[in-house]
């Protein structure tokens, strides 16, 4: 995998447009008539603050994280802390949850769990006895025996009207 650079540009609030560089850490492939093509992995973003050979470094920590699974250490703090930062990032990515073999297995294996604890219901032999609306005096009737309003206002010495004796 290596970084590539675009260029965009961007409209101020004051009418000026500029002009500014992003990288995007690309792939490449072969398809069935043998051609070359590149995929964008994933958007790294601008990259401020990192020289050329920094970001080279970037793609190699990248692509021995994605392609291995492998966390790498780096002795440069900064440049450590972005891989961790943009795997994280590629992780979420709609690529590599269609793409990455190590996350399409723990999908399938979080799957597998889950239809383990699920229990099946057939909903053709569900019944329903004795159904009842409720209406909103009943609603509010056992909202107040709930939160015992009426021990609450005799403990209070209130008449019925609430208000206090």
């Amino acid at each position: 995998m290596f970084i590539e650079k675009a260029k965009s540009f961007h409209e101020k609030k004051d009418g000026t447009i500029e002009k500014y560089e992003y990288y995007r850490l690309r792939k490449s492939y072969r398809d069935a008539n043998d051609d070359t093509h590149h995929r964008t992995v994933l958007s790294l973003g601008r990259l401020d603050g990192f020289t050329n050979l920094e970001r080279n470094e970037l793609a190699d920590i990248l692509t021995v994280m994605i392609e291995k699974g492998q966390c790498v250490m780096h002795e440069n703090r900064q440049l450590y802390e972005k891989a961790i930062e943009l795997y994280a990032k590629y992780r979420e990515s709609k690529y590599a949850q269609e793409n990455d073999s190590i996350l399409i297995a723990e999908a399938e294996r979080k799957k597998r769990e889950a239809m383990r604890d699920a229990i099946t219901i057939k909903i053709s032999s569900l019944t329903q006895h004795e159904a009842r609306t409720i209406g909103c005096k009943t609603l509010c009737h056992s909202t107040l025996r709930m939160l015992k309003i009426r021990e609450y206002s005799h403990n209070r010495r209130c008449d019925e009207e609430g208000t206090p004796r």
